[in-house]
Parts: structure tokens; C-alpha cells; sequence
């Protein structure tokens, strides 16, 4: 299967925050195939964790370095503490 990239735009935030200039770009890989990029996002793990769609994400990147993925899983990138 072909993935599908996708850059979130600023009509679909719903966190003002998300609309202000600085902050992380967050990758999200999902099992469909759809791989999606949010930028200027402020506090990377508590905007994951309130994702739809959750369990079928198998990899995350923040700015570029995977911080998290199903080959070593460990904790799930959301539920660490820390952000």
C-alpha cells in the first residue's frame, strides 16, 4: 500500500495555540497508510493523546526524530510524562 501524506491545515485545528507561529511539527504514522503532519503544535504529547484514532498509530516523529514507534514500544509516546 502506497502512503498517504498529509499536512493537517489550520482549518482543521481546533486548539488556537495550533494557529500561533513556533512550536513542534508532529508526524503521526497510521496503519491505513495515512501518515499525518501537524506543525506548530506546543505540547506534542498532550495534543497526541487527544488524537482520534490512536490505536492505529505505529510510529511518531517530532521535527524530524522518531520519539516513538511499535518496534520498540515501551510506553506509548503520549503517555509519557514530560512534554
Amino acid at each position: 500500500m502506497k502512503p498517504d501524506y498529509l499536512k493537517v491545515g489550520d482549518k482543521y485545528r481546533t486548539n488556537p495555540l495550533s494557529l500561533k507561529p513556533g512550536g513542534t511539527t508532529v508526524t503521526v504514522y497510521r496503519d491505513d497508510g495515512k501518515i499525518l503532519t501537524y506543525d506548530k503544535i506546543k505540547r506534542p504529547r498532550k495534543y497526541i493523546g487527544k488524537l482520534a484514532r490512536r490505536e492505529e498509530i505505529f510510529r511518531v516523529d517530532i521535527d524530524g526524530h522518531e520519539v516513538w514507534s511499535v518496534k520498540d514500544p515501551g510506553k506509548r509516546y503520549w503517555e509519557q510524562d514530560g512534554d
